[in-house]
């Protein structure tokens, strides 16, 4: 495993984090967005990108018993409510 890796203590804290971005989150561990491609599917065995986009809905299932759709939306940095709902829907049908 690589160095930077055994240091991320919770790699869903630190998703949510970076805003469940790619980009973001291999800014974070400082490296490149390939680096973080490539390391995080040798060592999970998934893709960064699918991997942060379930953890977001899974994190928006959780919210939406105590906020509203756009609330949600806003809270987990979706730029539309529209495309959260359709997202949304999309996964948990």
């Amino acid at each position: 495993m690589e160095p930077w890796a055994k240091q991320v203590k919770s790699w869903n804290a630190l998703a949510r984090r970076a805003e469940y971005s790619a980009p973001k989150l291999a800014r974070i561990c400082g490296i490149s967005l390939r680096h973080l491609q490539r390391h995080f599917h040798d060592i999970f065995g998934i893709e960064v990108r699918p991997w942060l986009k379930y953890l977001r809905l899974q994190d928006a299932s959780h919210l939406l018993g105590a906020y509203s759709i756009k609330e949600v939306s806003f809270l987990l940095s979706f730029k539309q409510s529209n495309h959260f709902s359709r997202e949304f829907k999309k996964h948990f049908g």
